[in-house]
């Protein structure tokens, strides 16, 4: 089963079929294990996404491609062109952001969960030491985030 998120194109394939019976559970946001195209957690915001569809795999006719592996954690929030890999990395748009090594992705989590649910804002820094800055999320706003762990042994893809 996949589950595509308002206008993002995406098809976020779940880790267990089961898990798609998550959406429909009270609460401001629902957290879900996804495997692919980026194996990690899908937030949705109850309050800020219009629209959330579960497909059973092959329903759409689309083509979804395996895991992508990272040395460091990623978030990945939505895009009209849907997360896309080229030979180099993510490509069309995809808003993938590499967040700094030992970031603790459960603590994150719960802070992006909880500006979902307040509708606050919350800053995140992300990059690397040559090249970072800082991410305004508006929680009032976003429909969801995918927060990805490092995959051990994993090359990470150049933006």
């Amino acid at each position: 089963m996949f589950i595509s998120v308002e206008a993002d194109p995406t098809g976020w394939v779940l880790a267990e079929p089961s898990d798609a019976s998550l959406i429909s559970r009270p609460g401001d946001t629902v957290s879900i294990p996804v495997v692919a195209p980026l194996a990690g957690t899908l937030l949705i915001s109850r309050k800020s996404a219009a629209s959330v569809a579960v497909f059973t795999l092959g329903e759409s006719g689309d083509v979804i491609p395996s895991a992508v592996k990272f040395a460091t954690p990623v978030l990945y929030l939505p895009s009209p062109n849907g997360y896309t890999l080229s030979a180099t990395g993510p490509a069309g748009g995809s808003l993938v952001y590499q967040l700094p090594a030992g970031s603790d992705l459960t603590a994150l989590g719960s802070e992006i969960a909880a500006a979902m649910s307040a509708g606050s804002s919350l800053s995140i820094k992300y990059g690397n030491p040559v090249s970072n800055g800082t991410l305004w999320l508006n929680g009032a706003a976003v429909p969801f985030v995918v927060l990805c762990p490092v995959t051990p042994t994993a090359a990470l893809p150049a933006a």
